[in-house]
């Protein structure tokens, strides 16, 4: 070999190596981590049984960026997402306000929470070293710990997935479950393995609507449980539209319950929206989201029908609550649990605008139908409570106006009691298109240790706090 050939092969040889450098950096650089914080792992603290106080803040760069909230059996999960951040979630101790941990992801990503909150799937962009060699990442994720559980490639497009509505694709503890439309119009329930994304059934809702003459349309609305797929259909026919609710089991595609609304008098155009499982979740207002306003505990499923709000068992589908929920023209339900119902509605309205004396009331109606008033501090149904939670001593809200921002406690023993959580918290007494309110910047979540609330500055979200 000459010299000049000897020359030529070390040029090579370094230039390999150079872009095997640059290669594996890149490679590196397009992989999900996971950071692991200071702060110790939460303890099993028990969901406070009154408030009294604020014993931590949380007061983060991450604030501006923080996208969804979900409280969990061992704290809180936080989505982060938006510019000069790293997209992914964040562990946060809900007894002392600590981080515990950071899974963080390279460019766009899609998270799905499971029903009970011990684990999370995440799919996000994972971009190899050429333009062309792009695929997603599938990995379920511990919310205690942020372990990853499972994961794998998956042969899907990142703009696929980011079309994946909210309300046709849901989680539960062994599918992803999707409503999705075919080639040739028919839609279909779609179930898959959540890392692996094979197919485990699927059905076609062409002629199973069970009305003679009537076909469905599932319209993107469903919710989940732990073994549960929950679907509101619109059974369409030549005399308009009839609702119906049905349930799937999550593994096998089996109908376990149906719901069709046996002494309804409206035709309907759409599907009629259901909640399930949305308790202690928080979604930042912007012009594609919404804030839950209605907290419905694990087990029921909340149906909003023309004719007022309907309340079943998510297990069997039978009615609950169905006399405490009729007969109130004003209503607004605030919470719902499986053995009692939290209703907000205005009493003394006239049709006389100059004689109405009307005051905002809080009921919680149990199992047996006994009512009981809740006397929150402050009785104006300006500042009512958008969210009302029981906890084992008291009954806790969250109001707020321009002047302030604060968490009112009405004992169970007949003490009440405001703590102020802001002042001149920069919210509009009238609600503008471009003025966030309370409901788009404020989380409120019963969680370990305490309740979390988000504090309000400049009509922004400045940090969080814990109260207990």
């Amino acid at each position: 070999m000459n010299r000049t050939t000897k020359i030529l092969a070390s040029v090579l040889a370094l230039l390999l190596l150079s872009a095997t450098a640059v290669f594996i950096t890149a490679r590196a650089n397009n992989v999900s981590r996971i950071d692991r914080e200071a702060a110790p792992e939460p303890d099993k603290s028990d969901i406070p049984e009154d408030v009294n106080s604020i014993s931590w803040e949380w007061a983060s760069d991450l604030i501006p960026s923080l996208r969804e909230a979900w409280s969990t059996p061992s704290g809180a999960v936080l989505q982060i997402s938006g510019e000069n951040v790293d997209d992914g979630v964040i562990g946060l101790n809900t007894s002392t306000g600590e981080q515990t941990w950071h899974f963080r992801f390279p460019g766009d990503g899609k998270i799905w929470m499971s029903p009970d909150r011990d684990f999370m799937l995440i799919w996000h962009e994972r971009s190899g070293f050429w333009p062309w060699d792009s695929s997603v990442e599938a990995s379920t994720v511990a919310t205690a710990t942020g372990e990853v559980l499972a994961t794998s490639k998956l042969n899907v497009s990142m703009d696929e997935v980011l079309s994946y509505q909210p309300d046709a694709t849901q989680l539960t503890d062994s599918s992803l479950i999707r409503l999705s439309d075919s080639n040739d119009g028919r839609t279909f329930i779609d179930a898959r393995d959540p890392v692996t994304y094979e197919r485990l059934w699927s059905e076609d809702f062409t002629g199973s609507c069970g009305f003679k003459g009537y076909e469905a349309t599932p319209g993107d609305i469903m919710t989940t449980t732990k073994d549960s797929a929950i679907v509101s259909l619109t059974c369409s026919g030549e005399n308009g539209g009839r609702p119906l609710i049905r349930a799937y089991d999550a593994t096998s595609g089996e109908i376990k319950w149906e719901y069709n609304f046996p002494d309804m008098q409206h035709q309907v155009t759409s599907p009629i929206r259901i909640q399930a499982n949305n308790a202690d979740h928080w979604i930042r207002g912007d012009n594609t989201s919404k804030i839950i306003k209605t907290e419905v505990e694990s087990g029921l499923t909340l149906v909003d029908a023309p004719d007022g709000p309907i309340a079943l068992s998510s297990n069997t589908g039978s009615q609950m609550f169905d006399k405490a929920l009729h007969g109130r023209e004003i209503l607004a339900i605030r919470n719902i649990t499986s053995d009692h119902i939290i209703l907000g509605y205005t009493s003394g309205l006239s049709q006389n605008p100059s004689e109405s004396n009307p005051e905002a009331i809080t009921l919680r109606i149990d199992e047996q139908g006994k009512e009981s008033q809740i006397d929150l501090p402050g009785n104006d149904p300006q500042q009512s409570p958008q969210s009302v939670i029981e906890l084992k001593r008291a009954f806790v809200g969250v109001t707020a106006t321009s002047e302030s921002q604060n968490v009112v406690v009405a004992g169970k023993d007949g003490e009440n009691e405001t703590i102020t959580v802001a002042e001149e918290t920069g919210l509009s007494e009238v609600a503008a298109e471009d003025q966030p309110t309370l409901a788009d910047e404020s989380m409120f979540l019963r969680t370990q240790g305490a309740l979390v609330v988000g504090r309000i500055k400049n009509g922004e979200l400045e940090s969080l706090v814990g109260l207990s």
